[in-house]
């Protein structure tokens, strides 16, 4: 009978953390969609900012530099168009996959050779 109630047991914890980890899972999932959501405003701020800019509205120093450096990326992107242009190929499609790194990706600290010879 020990047996059995021992087998009970290590289902009922078996159990037990198989809940835990979906409710984790499902916390986690929720959190990934709200940092998304947050990316998407940002986006959505930025977007209006720089609207606001073209549209003549004044903005500090650091807004207005953002926006200049927007500016000459337009200019860049315009310039490479016309040399593809030249080029003669206008049906070639590339898919620019973008890199998920952050921050939290390295782990540099102070007595790090890299830093170091910054």
């Amino acid at each position: 009978m020990a047996f059995l109630d021992k087998l009970s047991d290590i289902g009922k914890s078996v159990a037990q953390k198989s809940g835990e980890i979906a409710e984790s899972s499902k916390l986690t999932m929720n959190i990934k969609k709200k940092e998304r959501d947050i990316k998407t405003v940002k986006f959505e701020i930025g977007t209006y900012i720089y609207q606001q800019y073209k549209n003549g509205v004044d903005f500090d120093e650091k807004i207005t530099a953002f926006c200049k450096n927007i500016d000459e990326l337009y200019r860049e992107i315009s310039q490479l168009e016309i040399e593809k242009e030249s080029v003669g190929i206008d049906d070639l499609e590339v898919e620019v996959v973008e890199a998920k790194v952050s921050d939290d990706d390295f782990d540099l600290s102070i007595d790090d050779d890299i830093l170091k010879e910054l």
